[in-house]
């Protein structure tokens, strides 16, 4: 057959085989939104400016997990993340 760059899946088994693979678009969008909102209220509560507390955020053990694809930290919601990275600076003595 001439080629068509289309897929057809005939058996259920042969559809069992599929992983779903999230865009990176779709994970870079939710790390932004997660960041943006999470930065905002750290600099509320810390005092900080933003540099500062970007500077904080960024180099943090939390933003390593969120930024890593396969831990999915970045589907859940910015308050947990922004409570484990209050966690991680309360133990770091940084705050």
């Amino acid at each position: 057959m001439k080629e068509t760059h289309q897929i057809c899946f005939c058996t259920g088994r042969s559809l069992q085989m599929l992983n779903y693979i999230e865009s990176t678009e779709e994970i870079e969008y939710e790390l932004s939104e997660i960041g943006e909102s999470l930065l905002k209220q750290f600099v509320l509560d810390s005092n900080f400016d933003e540099e500062k507390s970007a500077d904080i955020f960024y180099s943090s053990n939390t933003f390593g997990k969120l930024a890593d694809k396969s831990t999915k930290l970045y589907k859940k919601r910015w308050q947990e993340i922004y409570e484990m990275l209050k966690v991680e600076l309360k133990n770091d003595n940084r705050k």
